[in-house]
């Protein structure tokens, strides 16, 4: 790890968790950083009620299981997208899908925090 000694703008991609945001804490010890700021727009609007993260081959075959990269891609993706929009949504899925099960448990456990309007 290295110190932070000249202010600058640094951007993260996606979710900066809180493990990143203490480790650059950690590296500022001449007091240099003055505030952290989020911005939730991970995510391409592709018109007022259409967006895509522009990643190929998201969607699983039948009866196989997203990969752990692109499951974990499609869940901080959603959870961006709810925190930009302030929607604390009620989510359904269909109950014989173990994916939708899945990613609907991830996003309801990781957008607790949001505070919006329910939808």
């Amino acid at each position: 790890m290295c110190a932070v000694t000249n202010p600058r703008k640094t951007d993260f991609s996606n979710i900066a968790r809180m493990a990143h945001i203490e480790e650059l804490a950690k590296a500022d010890v001449q007091s240099v950083v003055v505030e952290v700021q989020e911005y939730f727009g991970d995510f391409y609007a592709v018109n007022r009620d259409t967006f895509t993260y522009n990643i190929d081959k998201m969607i699983a075959e039948p009866r196989h299981s997203l990969e752990a990269g692109k499951f974990e891609r499609m869940t901080e993706g959603l959870v961006a997208l709810l925190l930009a929009l302030k929607k604390k949504p009620v989510i359904r899925y269909e109950s014989n899908s173990d994916q939708a099960r899945k990613l609907a448990k991830e996003v309801h456990v990781r957008g607790e925090p949001i505070k919006g309007k329910r939808v």
